[in-house]
């Protein structure tokens, strides 16, 4: 049975309603075939099991998640000396996404169409660089890693966190070993610090949030945190909401933006007039937005 009756077959045995996550595995999983010819899938290592799954490459095709428009140019480019995540060849990963989003930008020179939908004065953008890691974490042990930043011509600092399908916002063990990490590398960031509500300044709050609070550390006057992901992501959605409301303060929650990934497609589109930008965007919500059918 050829590749694409096998998936169809695939598709026809799935529920008519779908979660989220499910929905863009499914469609993800067409995309592989009708718009990168790839017939194969690729392989899941799980518990000593090879699983073909539909939405995962061909590691040899990994280079394939970034779409085709600028591809050439971004992996000639210094910006892709980067770590690449361990499932980058996955079709939903994020770090693909975040560079899908932003490097085009990156490579037209306009990238101030982000500062615009986030409220932020324009100005000249000094520094953008995907996976950077905290410059305000010490000590040792795993820094938190931004999937994209950029810093401004008035040292404006601005970290995002990218996420896809991703169903939550990492917690953390409530273990000695984070309980030491708390202790030497963030307890000093939120000492006098008034962006973050107080009652997440105490280890148990702080590690059942991990993630999110790993990144609202790096709120300040001159900083931002952006959190992106798509509007159909309830879950996280309801996380970020939760976090502008209950985790910072008033003064804080106007330094994080939210960042809507449809809308802020949406809003390029209309932006652009540069029509490799335009072909581009265009293939990026084919592929990343597409949600053909219901979702619970």
């Amino acid at each position: 049975m050829e590749a694409r009756q096998q998936f169809m077959l695939f598709q026809t045995n799935q529920e008519v309603k779908l979660n989220f996550k499910d929905k863009v595995i499914n469609d993800l999983g067409r995309y592989r075939i009708e718009t990168l010819g790839i017939q194969d899938a690729g392989v899941f290592s799980y518990k000593r099991q090879e699983l073909l799954k539909e939405h995962i490459l061909p590691i040899q095709f990994k280079k394939h998640n970034i779409i085709q428009n600028y591809r050439d140019s971004f992996y000639a480019s210094s910006t892709s000396e980067i770590d690449f995540h361990k499932y980058f060849h996955h079709l939903n990963s994020s770090q693909a996404l975040c560079i899908n989003l932003f490097f085009p930008l990156i490579a037209e020179g306009k990238l101030s169409l982000i500062l615009r939908m986030l409220s932020i004065p324009e100005q000249a953008i000094e520094e953008a660089t995907f996976e950077k890691e905290s410059d305000l974490e010490v000590g040792e042990g795993r820094k938190t890693n931004f999937d994209f930043y950029m810093r401004l011509a008035d040292d404006t600092k601005i970290y995002f966190e990218i996420k896809y399908t991703e169903s939550e916002f990492g917690k953390a063990k409530n273990d000695s070993s984070h309980r030491g990490k708390f202790d030497k590398t963030y307890l000093p960031l939120l000492k006098g610090n008034d962006y973050i509500n107080p009652d997440y300044h105490e280890v148990d709050k702080f590690l059942d949030s991990y993630q999110i609070m790993r990144n609202l550390c790096h709120i300040s006057e001159n900083s931002y945190v952006v959190f992106v992901y798509p509007k159909e992501n309830k879950k996280i959605h309801s996380q970020a909401q939760s976090a502008q409301a209950q985790i910072l303060t008033d003064k804080g929650s106007n330094r994080l933006k939210i960042m809507d990934l449809d809308t802020a497609i949406d809003e390029v589109l209309k932006q652009v007039q540069i029509t490799n930008l335009a072909d581009h965007y265009s293939e990026f919500k084919n592929k990343y937005l597409k949600y053909t059918s219901a979702i619970n």
